[in-house]
């Protein structure tokens, strides 16, 4: 019996976004014009498109999925599945920073090989999110 819960595929291939090249306030660079450099997609592109694919899921609509199901698992997938390289998860500027202003995130206990962890989580809410204000 095949388990439903197994995603074979996260999106379609789809081209690099249009934008910006080089953005403001950047260096300038010089390139033939028959060959210019591609422009790869920035961790808040791709979080973005992560998050618009976890909400087509019905495994992942409306629940909390842990972080590190998202870095090992979900993410790479995706990013095979668009054709685009993958950004580094943690960072300042990581795809993770992006994805937790789009989500709402908070630690879990979760038990792990026998032992309680704090775990973080993501919750992947359907429709627009409207991010909260801060007094």
């Amino acid at each position: 019996m095949a388990s439903t819960l197994a995603i074979l595929r996260w999106a379609e291939p789809k081209p690099f976004p249009t934008g910006n090249y080089p953005p403001a306030g950047g260096k300038v660079q010089i390139w033939w014009a028959t060959s210019p450099p591609r422009r790869y997609p920035s961790a808040e592109e791709l979080s973005k498109e992560l998050l618009q694919a976890m909400r087509r899921q019905p495994n992942c609509a409306d629940r909390w999925i842990p972080a590190v199901c998202i870095e090992k698992v979900i993410y790479p997938n995706l990013c095979k599945d668009l054709g685009w390289p993958p950004r580094p998860w943690l960072g300042r500027a990581g795809v993770a920073s992006h994805f937790g202003k789009l989500a709402r995130a908070k630690y879990m206990r979760a038990e792990v090989d026998g032992q309680k962890q704090n775990l973080l989580h993501y919750f992947i809410q359907t429709g627009e999110v409207v991010p909260l204000r801060r007094p």
